[in-house]
């Protein structure tokens, strides 16, 4: 095995030669999962259970519907017969599918309600003098929580989550946590210390906007008051 490639785990040449030996019951599964689906019907129950029954099958599907190039490779380093190939690259036909899988594989995890979408609308309203943003959240495809309300209680919001944010480093600080992870979350902060130092600039702007109106209204009331 050359270095940095990832070793085969246990398990996935059994679920492949699973799929292989049952790719018409694989199919019809699939099949009678997406009409479901595109029926509004809720499949998580059965995809469950298909879970519970070929966990390995089930996670060789949810990679190949996440375009994952790592479950390529597995399948380019073991013995499979050319004629086999084609079942993997249709089961990427299912990829309608691929948020009802990581849903349920997210789940196993104890991960609650994950927010992997966001829908966001912004107004100014005329009486507050204030911007609202309105904020739908959805946990693949499924709305889980929504929102509206004035700029400056959303930015309450996010400083509060910020915080405890911080404060669950601190606390978990002296166990392992993932290289991945710490990258993302290293980007992430950047990206917002970025966004909060343009929108600070934006706000003293129009502090010192509000300032000059204030005192050319002052000036021009003070000019009458004299002409008077």
């Amino acid at each position: 095995m050359e270095k940095g490639e990832e070793k085969i785990p246990e398990g996935f040449i059994e679920a492949v030669k699973f799929v292989c030996d049952n790719a018409d019951v694989v199919f019809d599964i699939l099949n009678r999962l997406l009409e479901d689906y595109l029926l509004g019907k809720d499949i998580r129950k059965n995809l469950r259970s298909f879970k519970k029954k070929n966990k390995n099958v089930f996670l060789i599907i949810r990679e190949i519907l996440n375009k994952s190039e790592i479950v390529e490779n597995w399948l380019s380093n073991i013995e499979l017969e050319e004629d086999k190939r084609w079942i993997f690259s249709k089961l990427a036909n299912y990829s309608i599918l691929k948020d009802e899988f990581n849903a349920i594989w997210f789940e196993e995890h104890e991960f609650i309600n994950p927010i992997t979408t966001t829908e966001v609308d912004y107004e100014y309203n005329e009486e507050l003098q204030i911007p609202f943003i309105e904020v739908r959240a959805l946990s693949f495809g499924k709305e889980i929580l929504y929102f509206k309300e004035p700029l400056d209680y959303l930015l309450w919001l996010i400083a509060n989550l910020t915080e405890k944010s911080l404060e669950s480093l601190e606390e978990f600080s002296d166990k392992p946590i993932r290289e991945d992870a710490i990258s993302f979350m290293r980007e992430i902060q950047e990206i917002i210390v970025e966004k909060s130092k343009q929108m600070l600039n934006i706000l003293n702007n129009l502090t010192t906007a509000k300032k000059k109106v204030m005192n050319d209204d002052y000036r021009n009331n003070t000019n009458k008051i004299s002409q008077d």
